[in-house]
């Protein structure tokens, strides 16, 4: 008969269990168009919809966006405001391209 616990040390348990650390700070992140940090998604959506008039649910709900080109989508925005091509805070005369 075969014994139904493993002898090796790979199992969990729960004396290896360590609790995360709360005192980490909150992630980051960065806006599409400028260097203002945030906490949480919403906040980052808000200010992209107040400071720069672009709203993402808008735009990914007109061209009809899955999941994969919405991800595509922010990823084009980050690279060509890298490249000084899209509109960024820096760029006060730059005007946001009409999107199809």
């Amino acid at each position: 008969m075969q014994n139904d616990t493993d002898d090796s040390g790979s199992d969990f348990c729960e004396e290896e269990w360590e609790e995360p650390v709360t005192d980490a700070p909150a992630p980051s992140l960065i806006c599409l168009f400028c260097d203002v940090l945030h906490t949480d998604a919403l906040t980052m959506y808000l200010h992209c919809k107040q400071e720069h008039g672009f709203c993402l649910k808008e735009i990914a709900q007109r061209l009809r966006l899955d999941d994969f080109e919405y991800i595509k989508m922010i990823n084009y925005i980050r690279s060509q405001v890298l490249n000084l091509l899209f509109y960024s805070c820096a760029l006060a005369d730059a005007v946001i391209p009409n999107l199809p």
